[in-house]
């Protein structure tokens, strides 16, 4: 009985505590009245006199219907929550509270001709997701849909974000625990804002398997709208970019849908470590917001200014100019990996050699490109004349990749680019469809891992890339000498993927793609120069993983946590407490008999 009693005195305990920490619950409808209790059979009418008349650590949940309203949430740890269908907002939500604010599963719709849609300013913890943020004015040059500064632990996940003039614009981000309290814009639709899908600027942020596009007017040539933009200014004594992961992310149709730029000079720039892979990229050769894509010099990735840059296991292809392009960055310190490349003007334009070292260009397909390689001023038709000088693409290869069409790209079953890449940094070992690279003898190349044993073969699906909407005319790009060829082969309708053998000497002997990989087993650990490592690498495999800490962040509103530590310390001391009469009536139990026989 007594062991039952402690129990029972336990648990009344812990429902006591969660009682005391527990927020407090309001309802907003479009059929309450502000007068009325805010309970969910009297709720209140408008979502601002909830706001005003709600504590710290509540919780207001809103009904469908029209809220013409502006929302100003001042007070830390509120929940802005809509009960089923997306509630309208027809005004900005502006978060001044400097703590805890989530909201979710809004339809917000503002005129934003003097401000933003959403922002979030000078906090910790903001947290937006399942909702969609657009504007029927957006007549201020600077106006976004989601605007957040000088804040740390932010988390934009799960929403639709068009028709502002940038989509979500991150300024001066912070965090105090790397990526763990960074933030993070996840599984978003960005489209239609014409400067700009995504702005970023501060530290430890990572994009992750958002789908970008459309992000361009007629207005183009003065905006030069980019799907994801990283480039370094000072702001609230930050003059840098730094540690920045962009992956899985599904880009296309901007001028540039992939844009990094740092301040100062090639060798101290302001933009620094940014890792780039599993992402899908391209441009389609159609007229978008009264733009034609095809006749404008559109690129995928331009890298200017940067260091410590990782483009890896990308899949990209079809722009007017160039691939990737890399230019005026720090010495020895961008890295070009198991990339496919397809369907360019120029597949990779280095414009000065000493950004890359020896080797670091490497393991990447090339198809259909007019050039495969620019380096300085000199083009490599294929990359084979490339492999045959013996410093970058030893191990590149040119041929059909047997692909689907964009953007599935997923990899036939006969795919050369199966096991043909070089195992890198576990933090690139998740391919951008979940599985874990190697699946097979080797890391494969491009965003897609193939997964054996799979019964949903791609390979009735994939593309023959037989056509280009690649121009015949000279790069875009300012640059001097002949754009002939640096070999005899063309890359164009060629469908045999070859490789150069790394074997030494100063010859060179092409052999298929499987020969140059076989050998190579599951287990088999990198070679020291194949892999990336990096201050950041440890963070980059969680990304935001610190779930647990989270959690008790996001249930315990920060005014009510130090009554929580009080009940959680009595409750343990009720335990200790109960443990120890339990014992002592054990010893009772069992001395009894004895007594009873002297």
């Amino acid at each position: 009985m007594l062991e039952k009693r402690v129990f029972l005195g336990i648990l009344a305990g812990i429902i006591f505590a969660l009682y005391c920490v527990s927020a407090a619950t309001y309802y907003v409808s479009t059929n309450g009245d502000n007068s009325s209790a805010g309970s969910a059979e009297s709720p209140w009418r408008n979502i601002q006199y909830a706001m005003n008349n709600v504590s710290s650590g509540d919780i207001i949940i809103v009904s469908a219907g029209m809220y013409n309203e502006k929302v100003t949430v001042k007070k830390d740890n509120i929940q802005l929550i809509s009960s089923s269908q997306k509630p309208v907002i027809n005004g900005t939500v502006t978060v001044s509270a400097k703590n805890g604010v989530t909201i979710r599963g809004f339809d917000i719709y503002p005129d934003i001709t003097g401000s933003h849609a959403v922002q979030f300013v000078n906090g910790n913890g903001f947290s937006l997701s399942d909702s969609v943020i657009h504007a029927w004015n957006y007549t201020a040059t600077s106006a976004s849909c989601v605007y957040v500064r000088n804040s740390s632990d932010v988390q934009i996940t799960d929403n639709e974000v068009y028709n502002c003039r940038k989509g979500i614009n991150i300024v001066s981000a912070r965090s105090a625990e790397g990526y763990d309290s960074g933030t993070l814009i996840k599984g978003n639709k960005i489209h239609d804002n014409p400067v700009d899908g995504i702005d970023l600027h501060g530290e430890y942020i990572t994009v992750d398997g958002n789908t970008i596009f459309n992000n361009i007017d007629s207005d183009w040539a003065s905006n030069h709208p980019d799907g994801i933009q990283i480039i370094a200014s000072t702001v609230d004594g930050l003059s840098s970019v730094k540690h920045a992961i962009i992956k899985n992310n599904v880009i296309h149709d901007h001028t540039q849908n992939i844009f990094t730029e740092g301040t100062g000079t090639a060798q101290d720039p302001g933009c620094v470590d940014v890792s780039i892979y599993n992402n899908v990229l391209f441009n389609t050769p159609s007229i978008i917001n009264g733009v034609n894509i095809s006749a404008i010099a559109v690129k995928n990735i331009i890298i200017k200014k940067s260091r410590d840059v990782y483009v890896h296991h990308n899949t990209l292809g079809y722009s007017t100019n160039t691939g990737i392009l890399v230019s005026d960055s720090y010495d020895g310190s961008v890295h070009i990996k198991n990339n496919i490349i397809t369907n360019n003007l120029a597949g990779v334009s280095i414009e000065n050699s000493a950004d890359l070292n020896s080797g670091e260009l490497d393991y990447n397909i090339y198809y259909l490109n007019r050039d495969d390689v620019k380096i300085g001023s000199t083009y490599y038709r294929n990359v084979s004349s490339l492999s045959s000088a013996g410093a970058q693409e030893v191990h590149g290869a040119q041929g059909n990749p047997l692909i689907a069409d964009f953007p599935d790209v997923s990899l036939s079953s006969n795919s050369p680019a199966i096991d043909a890449g070089t195992a890198l940094d576990l933090s690139f070992s998740m391919a951008k469809n979940g599985i874990v690279r190697p699946s097979g003898n080797g890391w494969d190349v491009g965003a897609y891992e193939y997964l054996f044993g799979n019964t949903d073969d791609i390979s009735s699906n994939v593309s023959s890339n037989s056509s280009s909407n690649v121009s015949s005319s000279p790069e875009v790009d300012s640059t001097t000498g002949s754009s002939g060829d640096s070999s005899t082969g063309s890359s164009t309708g060629s469908s045999t993927v070859s490789s150069t053998n790394s074997g030494g000497g100063g010859g060179t002997s092409n052999t298929s793609l499987t020969n140059v990989t076989s050998g190579r087993t599951k287990k088999e650990q990198p070679a020291k120069d194949d892999t990336i490592l990096n201050e950041s690498s440890t963070q980059k495999v969680s990304g935001k993983s610190t779930a647990a800490s989270k959690t008790i962040r996001s249930l315990i509103p920060r005014d009510k946590l130090f009554a929580f530590i009080i009940i959680v310390v009595l409750v343990l001391a009720v335990v200790a407490a109960g443990y120890k009469l339990s014992r002592v009536a054990s010893l009772m139990r069992t001395q009894t008999p004895k007594e009873e026989g002297k």
